[in-house]
Formats: structure tokens, C-alpha cells, sequence
């Protein structure tokens, strides 16, 4: 059942999907959890995939040393 209390009207962007799960790690002791963003209905998850990794183009020095520049804080 639709709360009761007043809903404004929102852009379009705003809306909120009735098919959108976003993941996220409440505590430590939790670990990774899906929730439901229209119903908030949480349940645990397995964390999510990294980021896709893509080479810069080999001729390309200035991309190369940004990425480099990028990258060496990890290390």
C-alpha cells in the first residue's frame, strides 16, 4: 500500500525506478547489502564487480601518464 503523506511532483530524472537496486556496505559487520530503492527492502549481497579496466592507446603519452598519475596512489 502508497504512504499517505503528501508526495511532491519531481523531474523525471528523479523518479525512482521501480526496478532499482543499488548496493551498498551499512557496517563492517554486514558486509555488502542490495536495497531496493522504491521499497527499501534490504537482503545481502556479494560485493560488487570492479570497475572494467582499459589500457590507454600505446601511442598516446600524455593518456599513458595520466593514467599513470591515476593509478600510483595505490601503491
Amino acid at each position: 500500500m502508497s504512504a499517505t503523506h503528501h508526495r511532491t511532483i519531481v523531474r523525471e530524472e528523479e523518479i525512482i525506478r521501480i526496478n532499482e537496486w543499488e548496493f551498498h556496505t551499512p557496517d563492517i559487520e554486514r558486509g555488502w547489502v542490495r536495497r531496493h530503492r522504491y521499497s527499501n527492502f534490504e537482503e545481502p549481497a556479494d560485493p560488487p564487480p570492479p570497475p572494467v579496466y582499459r589500457s590507454p592507446s600505446p601511442g598516446n603519452v600524455a593518456a599513458n601518464a595520466a593514467a599513470f598519475a591515476a593509478q600510483s596512489w595505490l601503491f
